[in-house]
């Protein structure tokens, strides 16, 4: 159809609620703002991804653009707001000053202030090129979920969870007028772009359109089957769109109140909808984590638009000049173009019956008259039902007042059906439905086998698996059987390893006691080294008083050749007290050692005659050890043994 809204581009890339859509002034950029705690920057054209700025510790609630598109101003859970360049990306600004989070932001059209409202009841106004902090209206007595500057910049409305809409003065940050009238929360305002309206959505489930001079509600929207958390005008002024719960957007007759369109595609609820400056777009975010665009472009306000929307207009007017039931029908009959109109004009004209004010032949005639023009004058978009209201309540409630009879019903139907263009519309659409449907089931089979396959491999896959654990179980339990093995093993060991610490412990024991007797060995052995040093003394003495006394003996066997004076020498000898003064003596009388030697050696004939000789043979002496026992002999001849007593004395007290 001509006037058909379509989806055009959908922007898919954050992963959490997408809760605000804005479109820059010159059209070149569209903002997002999500719970992911980013904003993404999208071209317009194209829906293509441009930039992320990401530095929000928590949801971002609002996102607002500077009127020349280089700033875009961001509201979040972290108590912060946040201005953004929009060629980098960069974090030019914060504020910082709520004490709760920052639910909604708005830039005025001149760029002189930016706006946020809180969860602690205040709107905080701010320089939005240095981010100073310039003032604080309170008023609203709970959370402040919306925010919209009048085109001129002169007012600015907030939305509360009061179920209040205030106007403010930004210059002074003084109240003008409050406009109450919802029966709960209100999420969203925006003003016309005449700027001497504005829009307003509530919790209640209604649009409420207000007069901005006075604060008086003009116009109630009723449609919406849940929570309203976004409104925006077209550029027009004419249309207004909405955002809900119930997952759908609507565009609204702003002169009659009357949903024009119900759009449809997002499968969670959608939060903000925003046209573009030129409004041929139509952008919505929702919590299904998308934003999309809406070509909006062919919109246009035909005949059958303009009648629907007069219908309500006309019935006003007739309500003001006090018409009668009959001339207010007969205005009325060509104006009805909907169920809903026809609705209401059935049950006009009964009312008018049931007072006397026309006859049931009368209310018949303008009941039928509208029957005949069904073809021609209902309106019908993609998405209703009139079809299958008419065909199944309104014709069967006509037939059941008598207006019109079974055959009537039928060619009503059956000239409907073929006459109607959205019929043929929806029979050809529903042809091609029928046949992308069965291709994607053809696909989507095609995709089963395949997803069969898979299983079947991945089944398999499993049981192979599961054989590999079975091994790797038996694995495990040979390895627990040889750690249990091992550990008894290190058991053993760690017994044999005690017991060989206490076998060292006893030979410690040994050695040291082996220790104390080879200490007692050495002390044995150094007092025997002492004696054995002092009896080598002595017996070097008693060596030189056997030389000493061969040496005397000697000399008195050399008596007869020295005469009568070395026998007087030899009287002092025998006087002598110890061997030394007798070697010593016999040296001085014969003249040294070698004397000695030498007569020896003279004398040798007459010395193996004496007994000395057996005792030369026998031990080998040499003439020293000769001289010595020789004086022993003549000690223990000629002293009565004195010397030699003396000698064994020294012995004995060694």
């Amino acid at each position: 159809m001509a006037d058909e809204v379509r989806e055009v581009r959908r922007m898919s890339g954050h992963y959490f609620v997408v809760q605000s859509v804005v479109f820059s002034t010159d059209g070149k950029w569209l903002a997002t703002g999500s719970r992911d705690r980013t904003v993404k920057l999208w071209n317009a054209a194209t829906g293509e991804y441009v930039r992320t700025c990401s530095g929000h510790s928590d949801y971002v609630r609002s996102v607002a653009f500077s009127h020349d598109g280089k700033r875009v101003a961001s509201g979040s859970d972290d108590n912060t707001v946040r201005v953004w360049d929009t060629a980098s990306g960069r974090c030019v600004r914060t504020c910082s000053g709520h004490s709760n989070w920052v639910w909604a932001v708005a830039i005025s059209s001149d760029d002189k202030w930016l706006a946020s409202g809180s969860s602690d009841n205040s709107v905080r106004l701010w320089n939005p090129s240095t981010g100073e902090y310039l003032r604080t209206c309170t008023g609203h007595s709970k959370r402040v979920n919306a925010l919209a500057f009048s085109p001129d910049g002169a007012l600015l409305a907030s939305g509360s969870a009061d179920y209040s809409v205030r106007l403010w003065n930004p210059a002074g940050g003084a109240i003008v007028r409050a406009c109450e009238g919802h029966s709960a929360g209100v999420y969203a305002v925006a003003f016309a772009k005449s700027g001497k309206v504005l829009a307003s959505g509530s919790e209640d489930k209604t649009m409420r359109l207000w007069d901005a001079a006075s604060g008086a509600c003009l116009r109630t929207f009723a449609g919406h089957s849940d929570t309203v958390y976004s409104v925006a005008f077209s550029p027009d002024g004419k249309w207004l769109a909405s955002g809900s719960s119930d997952k759908t957007v609507r565009l609204w007759d702003v002169e009659s109140g009357v949903c024009m369109r119900i759009i449809e595609g997002h499968s969670e609820w959608v939060n903000s909808v925003a046209f573009s400056t030129d409004g041929n777009w139509l952008a919505s975010g929702s919590g299904d984590q998308t934003a999309r665009l809406w070509d909006t472009s062919s919109l246009k306000w035909g005949e059958k638009e303009k009648v629907g929307a007069h219908f309500f207009t006309c019935l006003a007017e007739c309500d003001e000049l006090e018409l009668d039931a009959y001339k207010a029908l007969e205005k009325l009959q060509s104006l009805v173009t909907g169920v809903s109109e026809f609705k209401l004009f059935y049950t006009f004209a009964s009312a008018a019956m049931r007072n006397g004010d026309i006859s049931a032949k009368q209310r018949k005639q303008f009941v039928c008259n509208v029957l005949d023009s069904i073809r021609t004058n209902f309106k019908f978009d993609q998405r209703s039902e009139v079809m299958a209201i008419l065909t199944r309540t309104v014709l069967p409630a006509c037939e059941r007042e008598g207006f019109i009879d079974v055959m009537e019903r039928e060619r009503l139907t059956h000239e409907f059906t073929r006459g109607n263009v959205f019929a043929d519309y929806q029979y050809q659409e529903l042809k091609e439905t029928v046949a992308l449907q069965s291709r994607q089931i053809e696909a989507v089979g095609s995709v089963v086998n395949e997803a069969h396959k898979r299983i079947n491999n991945v089944v398999e896959y499993a049981l192979a698996v599961n054989r590999r654990v079975d091994e790797v179980n038996g694995r495990v339990n040979r390895i627990a059987e040889y750690a249990s093995a091992v550990n008894r093993r290190v058991d053993g060991i760690a017994e044999y390893v005690a017991a060989v610490n206490q076998r060292v412990d006893q030979v410690a024991d040994y050695a040291q006691a082996v220790n104390r007797r080879v200490d007692g060995v050495v002390e044995y052995a150094a007092a025997v080294d002492h004696q054995l040093q002092e009896f080598k003394s002595l017996y070097r003495r008693h060596l030189q008083r056997k030389a000493a006394i061969g040496t005397v003996s000697g000399l008195v066997s050399l008596i007869p050749a020295f005469g009568a004076g070395l026998g007087k020498m030899f009287d002092n000898v025998v006087d002598l007290s110890s061997v030394a003064e007798v070697f010593t003596v016999a040296v001085e009388a014969v003249g040294g050692h070698e004397r000695i030697v030498e007569m020896i050696e003279d004398k040798g004939g007459k010395w193996a005659e004496l007994p000395l000789k057996k005792a030369v043979r026998e031990h080998r002496l040499r003439a020293p050890e000769v001289a010595a026992l020789g004086m022993i002999q003549i000690m223990d001849a000629m002293d009565d043994g004195r010397a030699l007593r003396e000698l064994e004395g020294m012995f004995a007290q060694r």
